[in-house]
């Protein structure tokens, strides 16, 4: 391996791992309320600090790709685009539910739930493309 790869590849996972880790922590939140509520403020000051961990893991995924995208294969840039659009619509979903549509009412359909159901849908397209990455980069062993 060289040291290109001995340094990109443990950055790029500590970046994707710290962001997940800020990801959780910011959505375990105990305060939640309706809407207007001091409760509720609080929840909604922690899930607008969510896109800052959506960038560590965004950039760590670039990273991670732009070290090994001429070993990744087909399989490799799938996972890729998959975990971009990820962390896009995740980043949309949180914005849009966050500094858009905090005001409207949780419960009925609309675009708060909406918005919510991208993020939701954003999380799942992360999951499949960095299961798939870890497969591909699975794969590059011994390429070169």
């Amino acid at each position: 391996m060289n040291s290109q790869l001995r340094v990109a590849l443990p950055v790029s996972a500590a970046l994707i791992g710290i962001g997940f880790i800020a990801l959780l922590l910011l959505m375990s939140s105990s305060e939640w309320g309706a809407p207007g509520t001091n409760a509720y403020l609080i929840y909604e000051a922690r899930n607008r600090l969510i896109p800052v961990s959506l960038l560590f893991i965004g950039v760590g995924i670039v990273a991670g790709y732009l070290t090994l995208r001429n070993r990744l294969g087909r399989l490799g840039r799938l996972s890729f685009f998959l975990s971009v659009a990820g962390v896009a619509s995740m980043l949309v979903g949180n914005v849009a539910e966050f500094w858009l549509f905090s005001g409207l009412p949780y419960g009925p359909m609309n675009a708060r739930a909406v918005s919510w159901s991208l993020f939701l849908l954003g999380g799942l397209l992360l999951l499949v493309g960095l299961t798939m990455f870890l497969i591909a980069a699975g794969r590059t062993t011994g390429r070169q």
